[in-house]
């Protein structure tokens, strides 16, 4: 028989955490699914305590759930563990008693798990505990368990623990956009948003690929890709030869995904755009992203996996900040990100926009003589698509 003796040598209360106004105004404000993560021995057990004492000093009825208990808590906290070994049986009892928070030390099984997702879904605030030596980490572990469309639901706030500090808080939020490193609009889709709480910078997407769910860490590009066209690859001589050695190193990485051919376009010494056969996207991506991950690291060098199809049907358009002149007093102005149509005369007008003698769309042109559209949308990609095939782009005041 094994015995171990666990003695606390220090009563922290939350004040005592560098982060503990932005704590204390997300608990009180609404912002109830909270989980604490950190490696071992981080100090998550310790802040997790702290904040049930805080909540209890509030008003607040606070129970704990631990297998097994060693939080160390005020007498009036009433600590739960597992009931005839299930901790579902714990759960049934306090949705009985109806506290107003949960301490959950820690989920580690995957019954731990549904049973945190089940009684914050039915309106207990819960704050759980968990292993994890990273963000994505912590992400990994719920993705693989709950349906990342509720997770927001379940956790809106990541807090992550180190050294006994504070070190990082996360929003998680939901929305329906074009996950980063996808261009098309056809790649629209719900989206698991992860970001820093004081700087707003999105940091991780979680969202379904090929019936996958990916947990992806956002990259932020070193040069800027135009939406409608290949990357321009513009080398110097003195870095052809580095370059063609990265290309084939990620040529041979990327190969083992795909019998179809690698297509690398390199954009910087440190940034790569590969186009494989769409069948095989998933496979190089892997779970979470473990696949991309590994090569990443192996090549050093920052790879953007795309379907080649993408590649195939994207339309030519008009290089990036250029005029075109369409006559009657009519331009259009094109940037990496944006379309402008240039009509001085009809500012604060409603007008048609015809190709030819076809429709196009209706806009309201602002008081400046511009009708403003994204350049990846469907309707400005058709218009640049009409104009190269030889329409003539008119308005009409409506």
């Amino acid at each position: 028989m094994e015995i171990t003796a666990v003695r606390p040598i220090a009563d922290v209360n939350l004040e005592s955490f560098s982060k503990a106004p932005v704590i204390k105004n997300r608990i009180l404000g609404g912002k109830r699914g909270l989980l604490i993560a950190g490696p071992p021995g981080s100090g998550k057990t310790t802040l997790a305590q702290s904040i049930a004492t805080y909540l209890a000093q509030h008003g607040f009825i606070v129970k704990t759930m631990e297998a097994p208990r060693e939080l160390q808590v005020p007498d009036h906290i009433t600590q739960y563990t597992s009931l005839e070994g299930s901790m579902e049986n714990t759960a049934d009892v306090l949705l009985l008693v109806r506290p107003d928070f949960v301490i959950f030390d820690e989920l580690r099984k995957n019954e731990d798990f549904r049973v945190f997702a089940d009684m914050r879904l039915a309106g207990i605030g819960m704050v759980g505990v968990v292993h994890a030596v990273g963000t994505h980490d912590a992400l990994q572990r719920f993705s693989d368990r709950i349906d990342f469309g509720v997770l927001p639901q379940i956790v809106n706030t990541i807090i992550f623990v180190d050294k006994g500090e504070i070190t990082n808080v996360y929003d998680v939020s939901f929305t329906i956009k074009v996950p980063e490193g996808m261009a098309s609009e056809i790649n629209l889709r719900p989206v698991t948003t992860v970001s820093d709480y004081e700087s707003g910078e999105l940091l991780f997407e979680i969202f379904k690929y090929d019936s996958e769910t990916i947990v992806m860490p956002v990259m932020r590009p070193v040069a800027a890709l135009p939406p409608l066209k290949p990357p321009v690859m513009v080398k110097e001589p003195a870095e052809n030869t580095a370059w063609k050695i990265l290309e084939r190193d990620i040529q041979r990485e990327i190969g083992r995904y795909t019998d179809g051919y690698v297509d690398v376009h390199m954009l910087s010494d440190t940034k790569a755009v590969v186009y494989i056969e769409d069948k095989d996207v998933p496979a190089a991506i892997g779970k979470g992203g473990k696949n991309i991950a590994g090569i990443v690291n192996k090549v050093g060098t920052g790879i953007d996996i795309r379907p080649r199809s993408e590649l195939e049907k994207q339309p030519a358009a008009p290089p990036p900040e250029e005029e075109l002149q369409l006559g009657g007093g009519v331009r259009i102005r094109m940037d990496k990100k944006q379309l402008a149509i240039i009509c001085p005369e009809q500012a604060g007008k409603i007008v048609d926009v015809f190709a030819g003698k076809e429709y196009l769309f209706t806009a309201t042109v602002n008081d400046s003589g511009e009708i403003h559209l994204a350049k990846n949308s469907s309707i400005a990609q058709e218009m640049i698509r009409r104009f190269n095939d030889g329409d003539a782009i008119r308005l009409r005041p409506v």
